[in-house]
């Protein structure tokens, strides 16, 4: 996930094992959901690019991403415009 902080585009890097569906859920702090969504992903790497996330406001979050079985949360910073 990079970069990190980001201001209005965040990239994911994803290693999928089979082709499907990724889902991603950003949260804040107090783990209220801001943000989430669904992108295809083919089997190895595939980048995925967040744009313009709406009402996302500066500061600190954790992006949680998943397809099956693998998850992985990973902190990240919104900085402002």
């Amino acid at each position: 996930v990079y970069p990190n902080p980001f201001g209005n585009q965040l990239n994911i890097v994803w290693s999928a094992l089979e082709p499907g569906q990724m889902a991603w859920h950003i949260v804040d702090l107090q783990w209220r959901m801001v943000a989430q969504g669904k992108e295809a992903v083919e089997g190895g790497e595939t980048a995925v690019v967040l744009n313009e996330l709406p009402g996302l406001a500066s500061g600190m979050y954790m992006l949680e991403l998943s397809q099956g079985k693998h998850k992985i949360r990973v902190k990240i910073n919104r900085k402002s415009p």
